[in-house]
């Protein structure tokens, strides 16, 4: 028989289950024991806020985290800890064995995202008076740009 350590869970992150300031998908649950690892997610860029001469605060920063589509295998720590994340939200169960191991129900990605997304989008109309902005968790933004930025206008406009 195996040992508890000994099972998989299939999983995808949910980027929903946290939104930033600015609106965007920030779900990003960490790795069991691996300091700046996440499952599912993977940080993509992190800008430092410039600070003034003289300031002795931290800089505040703008993370943007990118998806998978993929669903991750990960091994059950035995503790609890990926199955919590499971039925807290903070992760998504990516078959149905993986739900039935931590107490939820499955749903394919696509439904799954709809639903969650909806929730969160609840969640900044009830705060802000406004529609969350429509960004794409699995779409990786061009370098140096961050998701539901604004077109960057065509070099050709730029130039004249």
């Amino acid at each position: 028989m195996p040992s508890r350590l000994d099972v998989r869970l299939r999983v995808w992150c949910n980027p929903w289950h946290s939104i930033d300031h600015e609106g965007r998908p920030a779900g990003a649950f960490p790795r069991h024991g691996v300091g700046n690892l996440y499952v599912g997610a993977r940080v993509l860029a992190t800008t430092p806020a410039k600070l003034e001469d003289g300031h002795f605060v931290s800089a505040s920063q703008d993370t943007v985290f990118h998806y998978s589509r993929e669903a991750v295998e990960i091994r059950d720590t035995g503790d609890g800890y990926y199955k919590r994340a499971v039925r807290d939200g903070a992760l998504l169960a990516a078959d149905e064995k993986t739900a039935l191991l931590c107490g939820t129900r499955y749903a394919p990605l696509a439904v799954a995202l709809e639903a969650e997304r909806a929730l969160a989008a609840a969640k900044w109309r009830a705060c802000f008076a406004e529609e969350l902005p429509d960004v794409d968790p699995f779409v990786e933004p061009v370098p140096g740009r961050f998701p539901g930025d604004a077109p960057a206008e065509p070099a050709a406009a730029r130039d004249e």
